[in-house]
């Protein structure tokens, strides 16, 4: 749906990245859309699925070419960062969901301002840890913080 590899794909780049390039920072990211089941629930699966393209594009947008995006899974996507440090990875991350706060995504009878929450890690362990670690903070930050209302506005 969103022409992006999945999360097989992301375990094995991972690998790959830290089997070729010992000794060279790489970062991982992994990016939520708050609130997705709301979209779903209020809008339909369709339209759901047209956020997941709409999303992907514009993240696709604001990446170099040596960076690698997935759709890790439901509404999470990762990076893979090649050559970068958590302190740029991080600084990325915030621009990506900065962006996406901007789209306007017209949906039928309304506009959605959808909004991410992210987490970052430097890849020194197995793919798999590295994805639990991931997964693990970007839940906490959405325990921590006050869930935010889907926003929409009406055309």
């Amino acid at each position: 749906m969103t022409q992006l590899s999945n999360a097989d794909y992301l375990r094995l780049q991972i690998k790959q990245e830290l089997d070729s390039h010992p000794g060279i920072p790489c970062a991982l990211v992994l990016l939520d859309i708050d609130q997705f089941h709301l979209i779903n629930r209020q809008h339909g699966q369709h339209e759901g699925d047209r956020v997941l393209q709409a999303v992907s594009h514009m993240l696709l947008l604001n990446l170099r070419n040596e960076d690698v995006l997935c759709r890790y899974a439901g509404d999470r996507f990762a990076l893979v960062l090649h050559d970068t440090s958590l302190e740029e990875a991080q600084a990325l991350a915030v621009h990506l969901c900065k962006m996406v706060r901007q789209m306007r995504y017209c949906a039928k009878e309304a506009i959605l301002e959808i909004s991410m929450r992210h987490a970052c890690t430097v890849a020194d362990d197995a793919p798999d840890t590295l994805l639990s670690r991931l997964s693990r903070a970007v839940e906490a930050s959405a325990l921590a913080s006050t869930e935010p209302q889907l926003a929409t506005r009406g055309l």
